[in-house]
């Protein structure tokens, strides 16, 4: 399927203003205050000579005896220079591999003062949430001069100029030494001059009882500004604006998905919410966000089970958005085409089921249909001889379009993975507190001994031990945290060979290289009556490579054009009434270079319940080692722990584990080489559920990998070893 970039095109700034991909919220929440301080003009100039470097910052401070003093020594200028890098300013390293110079990309949102060092010159990854998020406080009071976020903002300083801001020398001794501190430095520079062309556009909310909630629980929030010390309170207030964005995207995906349902873009719950005193009512909207939070953090396994379905419960309705997202986009597209004026989303809803709009369409529908490869598709040519309107065929055209719809699900992902904090690794299973310990008492006492022994042998190095002790114990301290850092890679290379086998705990898929995914020797793909599940292995390859089952089916009968089934299954009730052997294996090409390894380890009953055997995985493995040596890709292989989930097996994952590098080293022993690495990839889930041994693990492959050996005599099928 080919499409053009015009008809692919996503976004719609009215419908969701903030463009879906990674938020760096931090630089989002810098870009509010510009917007704020500037009345909604954007600043995309910067003066060169700003500091780029902190060195910069430290030669500024050094030169300002009047209000800094005791910045003497490289030891001293390197402390401020490390505490301000780390508790002012984001540093960013570009070039190669981020090698580069550190430089100041801004400087932490903690007073309005500290927009004077935004570097417009490194790209910014807020993806329009400043926009958002300045159209949510624009015309309300809390930023009114006279209201509570502009004075706390700008507390210490007042304006000097059109846009600039000075320190306030009365008002000095209401600050805190820190943000004294960082003022004091911003005082050698000037606020630029925002761009006057520049003009945000408006964004009509489409909730603006979510609006009101969240302008209410900021102004809560504030109200303990002279409890809470600045630092903190900006905290708060980034995980506060952070939730409320995230919490009104979620629920817009349920507002527009209603719009084709209701035929109407408001909430007739929310319409009625007027004050802070209505929002109880909140709950009653039929859009209203249902959240379950975890608070056991995955322990318990029925909250774990709430907690996972809930998510996907929010994903579904995601994808569902994406159709009614372009819906809105095309016949906002279309409306241009009418009027020079912005519609409102309900006068676009009045495009539907229109002769004329039908008849747009059907041009953009014989614009794709104009490339050969396109007539000849076989999704197309469904769409086109079904039923449907020449609207919402070409909607569906561009919701089928396999780049174009996997572009969509990452980029969303990514969006919602930055709002709300999701697959962020659980290092507490990795960490180990009595490893720690045990290396703490280790080092001290090492540290302590050296101490010792020169003291008693020099006098002049027990008066400098007295004097820089501290400095020996935070060396050893640093010592302690690198060798205990939280791991979630553990890499181990074959002895004489260029092949290493890695041990993972994460997302399969976001690893590089080709995978293997376990399947049934049914080749049974659809999510139906729960025959495959969206939670497994499969389930997850599918709906990211192929969004519907129905097109992994396509990929696999090619392959297997030639091939017939071994047995048929008249009984089988549910998916294919066929089997093939175990150790099946299908090969599919995937994007960018990479390739999946479908290899059949179970058999489906006829109730559709998969199940497999130890000897199945073996059998397949030796099967999987050989395909791959003479008719796979060289690069990286990943693998998860075959047979563990859906395929019932009774053996422990670490078996399986062992398993799997058995038959891996045994296949290499030949001395033919059909893979770089062979990464075999954990589940979170299981590591934590199951209390995978990683220690045990990791010192079977090291021994497995010091004393391997490689006879060029055998045949290198991969049995595995007893």
């Amino acid at each position: 399927m080919s499409l053009q970039r015009k008809h692919k095109t996503f976004r719609f700034f009215q419908l969701m203003p903030i463009d879906a991909n990674n938020v760096l919220f931090e630089q989002a929440l810098l870009r509010l205050l510009v917007l704020l301080h500037t009345n909604g003009r954007l600043i995309t100039r910067t003066d060169p000579v700003k500091p780029e470097f902190p060195e910069q910052i430290i030669d500024i401070i050094k030169e300002d005896t009047e209000h800094f003093e005791g910045i003497s020594g490289t030891q001293r200028e390197r402390m401020i220079k490390n505490w301000f890098a780390s508790d002012f300013a984001t540093i960013v390293k570009e070039g190669k591999e981020r090698s580069g110079k550190g430089r100041i990309a801004n400087l932490k949102p903690l007073h309005m003062s500290t927009i004077k060092l935004l570097n417009t010159k490194i790209r910014s990854q807020d993806r329009d949430a400043s926009l958002f998020l300045y159209n949510v406080f624009k015309g309300s009071e809390i930023i009114r001069n006279d209201g509570f976020l502009i004075p706390f903002l700008t507390e210490g300083t007042q304006l000097h100029g059109t846009y600039n801001l000075k320190l306030n020398e009365e008002d000095i001794s209401l600050l805190d030494v820190e943000t004294l501190f960082l003022l004091r430095i911003l005082e050698n520079f000037k606020v630029d001059n925002p761009d006057t062309q520049s003009k945000i556009p408006p964004f009509e909310f489409i909730c603006s009882a979510q609006r009101e909630l969240f302008l209410t629980d900021i102004l809560t929030l504030l109200a303990y500004k002279n409890s809470i010390p600045r630092r903190e309170l900006f905290q708060y207030f980034s995980i506060l604006t952070m939730f409320h964005t995230a919490l009104y995207t979620i629920k817009t995906f349920s507002l527009v998905n209603g719009f084709f349902e209701k035929k109407s873009t408001r909430c007739n719950v929310c319409k009625s919410i007027t004050s802070s005193k209505d929002f109880n009512s909140l709950i009653k909207c039929q859009y209203h966000s249902k959240i379950f939070v975890d608070m056991t953090n995955g322990q318990d396994r029925t909250c774990d089970r709430i907690a996972s379905n809930n998510v996907n419960e929010h994903y579904a309705e995601m994808y569902r958005y994406f159709k009614s997202h372009y819906k809105l986009k095309k016949l906002n597209d279309y409306s241009k085409t009418t009027t020079t004026s912005d519609l409102s989303l309900d006068d676009l809803l009045k495009f539907l089921d229109n002769p004329v709009t039908d008849a747009y369409f059907a041009l953009h529908l014989n614009e794709i249909l104009d490339y050969e490869d396109n007539r000849n598709d076989p999704d197309i040519k469904t769409i086109i001889d079904s039923g449907m309107s020449p609207f919402e065929k070409y909607i569906e055209i561009l919701c089928q379009d396999k780049s174009n719809w996997k572009a969509l699900v990452s980029r969303h992902k990514k969006l919602m993975s930055s709002l709300c904090g999701m697959n962020r690794e659980d290092w507490r299973y990795i960490f180990s507190l009595r490893k720690t310990i045990n290396s703490t008492l280790s080092v001290v006492g090492v540290v302590w001994l050296i101490i010792e022994s020169t003291s008693f042998f020099s006098q002049p190095l027990s008066e400098f031990f007295k004097v820089y002790w501290l400095y020996s114990f935070i060396i050893a301290a640093l010592w302690v945290i690198y060798e205990n850092r939280p791991k979630t890679e553990f890499n181990f290379k074959l002895k004489n060979r260029d092949i290493s086998i890695q041990i993972s705990i994460g997302d399969m898929f976001t690893y590089k290289g080709s995978y293997i995914i376990p399947f049934n020797t049914s080749l049974d793909t659809t999510f139906k009556d729960g025959l495959i599940s969206k939670n497994s292995t499969q389930g997850q390859f599918t709906v990211k490579y192929f969004k519907e089952p129905r097109h992994l089916d396509g990929d696999i009968n090619t392959f297997l054009a030639e091939r017939q089934p071994s047995e048929t299954l008249p009984n089988k009730q549910k998916g294919n009434q066929f089997k093939y052997d175990i150790g099946l294996i299908i090969k599919l090409k995937l994007e960018n270079d990479k390739y999946a390894y479908l290899s059949a380890i179970s058999d489906m009953n006829d109730e559709g319940v998969a199940s497999t055997s130890f000897d199945n995985i073996l059998i397949s493995l030796g099967e999987l080692w050989d395909f791959i040596l003479t008719k796979g890709e060289l690069g990286v292989l990943n693998i998860p722990i075959l047979g563990t989930g859906r395929g019932r097996i009774i053996e422990t994952r670490e078996t399986i584990i062992k398993a799997i590098v058995n038959s891996f080293i045994a296949s290499t022993s030949s001395g033919k080489r059909f893979c770089d690495k062979l990464n075999i990839v954990i589940n979170p889930k299981d590591f934590k559920e199951h209390k995978i041994d990683l220690k045990e693990i990791c010192d079977f492959l090291r021994l497995k990998c010091e004393h391997y050996e490689h006879d060029t005599n055998t045949s290198g099928i991969g049995q595995a070893i007893d």
